[in-house]
Order: C-alpha cells, then structure tokens, then sequence
C-alpha cells in the first residue's frame, strides 16, 4: 500500500509536474508570442523612421533643387535687368546727346535766319533808299527839263 501511495504521490506529481510544464511552455509561448508582437511593433517603427527620414531627405533635396533652380532664375533675371538697364542708359545718353546737338543746330540756325532777317532789312531799307533816291532824281531830272 505504501508503495502504492508512493506510487499515487508520484503519479500525482507527476501530472503536476506536466501541467506546470504545459503552464510553462504556454506562457513561453504567450511571451515569446508577445515579444514577436513587440519586435514587429519595434521594426515597424524602425521602418516608418527609415521611411520618413528617406522621405525627408527627398523632400530636402527637392527644395535644395528648387531653391537652386530658383536662385538661377533669379541671377538670370538680374542680369537681363543690368544688360537692359545699361542698354537704357546708352540709348538715354545717346538720345541726350542727340537731342543737344539739335538744340544747338536750332540754335545756330536761329542765329543764321536771325542775321539774314537782318540783311533782309537792310538791304530792305538799302532798296527805299535807293528807290527813293533814284525819285529825287527824276523827279530833279523832270524838273530840269521842263525847264
């Protein structure tokens, strides 16, 4: 009986000792099953953080590009602005220096049409006189030989 018993103790031992195992290996294996949980959560995270630092660094590059593309235009335009500015300035100097010149062609020309106003009277004034002299003298010569 007692060997029975014993028997029965280790038995019941035994079945102890196998469901403790069965406990053990379910909970290694909700364990384990949560720790895969967790590194997939971990690699996942790790994945989004690659994605987006990836993606980041193409949005970066992109606006670098751009900015780079821009500050060209930029340069381009400004220098268009200086070419056509300076282009302005020599039309503006050459049309000041034209236009100066014509005020002293108007000026000289002035001058010329003044003085030959002025021999105009003169001779103007030279011809009544004359015209008036030769008068006098017909009318002196008239005169003369009615006597």
């Amino acid at each position: 009986e007692e060997a029975e018993a014993r028997e029965a103790a280790l038995a019941g031992e035994l079945e102890e000792s196998r469901l403790q195992q069965q406990r053990l290996k379910a909970s290694s294996e909700v364990s384990l099953a949560e720790l895969a949980a967790e590194r997939r959560q971990q690699d996942e995270a790790r994945l989004r953080r690659t994605v987006e630092a990836q993606q980041e660094r193409q949005r970066s590059e992109a606006l670098q590009e751009a900015l780079g593309e821009r500050e060209r235009l930029l340069a381009r335009a400004r220098a268009d602005l200086e070419k056509t500015s300076s282009k302005l300035r020599a039309t503006a100097q050459d049309r000041a220096a034209k236009l100066q010149s014509a005020f002293k062609v108007a000026s000289a020309l002035r001058a010329v049409v003044g003085h030959k106003e002025e021999e105009r009277r003169a001779a103007t004034a030279h011809a009544e006189r004359a015209a008036a002299a030769a008068a006098e003298r017909d009318a002196a010569a008239a005169v003369l030989r009615a006597e």
